[in-house]
């Protein structure tokens, strides 16, 4: 269950994320959603494999994602993660 580790840190950036959009702190919007997408795709890896990837990389993420998942990303998704 470590994997409730990573997948409640992600709510929490997503909140922050949230907030901070709203209060017009976009810079800090930006990092926290980046942050909670990291943390999302390393719980899923977790969740599945028992450890995760040492990258904040999203792409590479999202790539050890789909090979978990026997799922491909949309084009659209690979460029939000490169933005």
């Amino acid at each position: 269950m470590v994997e409730k580790f990573w997948f409640n840190k992600s709510d929490e950036f997503y909140s922050i994320a949230k907030e901070m959009a709203e209060r017009g702190y976009y810079w800090f919007s930006c990092f926290a959603s980046q942050q909670s997408v990291e943390f999302l795709l390393k719980g899923i890896e977790m969740k599945y494999t028992g450890s995760h990837t040492f990258t904040q990389d999203l792409s590479e993420l999202l790539q050890k994602v789909e090979k978990i998942l026997g799922v491909k990303a949309t084009e659209e998704v690979y460029q939000a993660c490169d933005f």
